[in-house]
């Protein structure tokens, strides 16, 4: 039993002096086998590819949590409605699925903590981007005699994109990007 102990104790202490490098610890994604480029430039709402030219936090206050009913515990903890991303500025090469106007230079965030898995993004490195447009979630509130009516609003950020690690996003490789060539708009 001595023997054992100490065997799991060496190769945890291992373990801590030669840790290995993992970009996204504790997540994962069901499925991502059964994902390709056809499917996904029909899923998503941007497809591109382009260099990453820049890098800011931001703390995102989610405000439909009020509507939601959950004031209480807003007022008791300020990081409940919060929600942390890099944003990422990406100079874009390929357009191969975008709005209609679209300008040379996009936002990119990426969810750090909650539910999804944040994709991290090298500065002066070129990615193909598999994203979605960014919805402003907030609420209106409009006074009607006595009564206050929340009404949500959902509003579409211009040039705003949102990915993690559940989607095709990756670094540029050659392959990748014959493949987004070949296929066409809509298929």
């Amino acid at each position: 039993m001595q023997t054992l102990t100490v065997w799991i104790l060496t190769l945890f202490l291992t373990f801590l002096a030669f840790p290995e490098k993992v970009d996204h610890p504790a997540c994962s994604c069901i499925g991502m086998q059964l994902l390709t480029p056809a499917t996904e430039v029909k899923k998503m709402d941007v497809v591109l590819e382009g260099k990453i030219i820049g890098l800011a936090n931001f703390n995102f206050y989610d405000t439909l949590a009020c509507y939601q009913g959950r004031q209480d515990l807003i007022t008791m903890n300020k990081s409940i409605g919060s929600q942390y991303h890099q944003i990422y500025s990406m100079e874009v090469h390929y357009k191969f699925k975008t709005p209609n106007e679209m300008p040379d230079t996009i936002l990119v965030a990426s969810l750090k903590g909650g539910g999804m898995c944040e994709y991290v993004f090298e500065l002066d490195k070129n990615y193909i981007l598999y994203g979605y447009q960014w919805i402003e979630r907030t609420v209106q509130f409009k006074q009607k005699a006595h009564k206050t009516k929340r009404i949500p609003l959902e509003i579409p950020l211009a040039n705003v994109f949102i990915t993690d690690i559940c989607t095709l996003t990756q670094k540029t490789t050659p392959g990748e990007l014959q493949i987004l060539k070949r296929l066409k708009p809509g298929q």
